[in-house]
């Protein structure tokens, strides 16, 4: 268990930490207040879970056994206790949460209408 930034109170699971972002931050079950990782955590962490999951598989093809399999989740529970012990929880409260969920909710917006106009103009184009 980890330590609340705000209370100092060891009540922060592992796996509670690894996920815990400015949008989607963990909370203190003493204090109820709210913390995060940085998200070079969170990218580390999506590169890590990439070359885990086509590590094994490609592993696993190359030796014809399925069992090399299992070494994804625990490769994945490895890296959240790392992620728990080299990056710190940092405190945040409610309106930067807030702004946090705004602005990646604005970025998705973004991101789905270009799609949908990309997917517009190659549909246009095409006899």
């Amino acid at each position: 268990m980890f330590a609340c930034p705000h209370c100092l109170t060891s009540t922060i699971s592992p796996w509670r930490k690894a996920g815990a972002s400015r949008t989607f931050p963990v909370r203190c079950s003493n204090c109820h207040s709210l913390s995060f990782v940085s998200g070079w955590a969170h990218a580390a962490t999506g590169l890590v879970a990439e070359v885990l999951l086509w590590g094994t598989v490609i592993a696993a093809l190359v030796a014809k056994s399925w069992l090399i399999l299992f070494f994804l989740p625990a490769g994945l529970l490895l890296w959240s206790m790392i992620v728990g012990v080299t990056f710190s929880l940092r405190p945040i409260e409610g309106p930067a949460v807030h702004r946090a969920r705004r602005n990646a909710a604005i970025q998705v917006g973004a991101l789905l209408f270009v799609a949908l106009v990309a997917g517009v103009l190659s549909h246009g184009a095409s006899p």
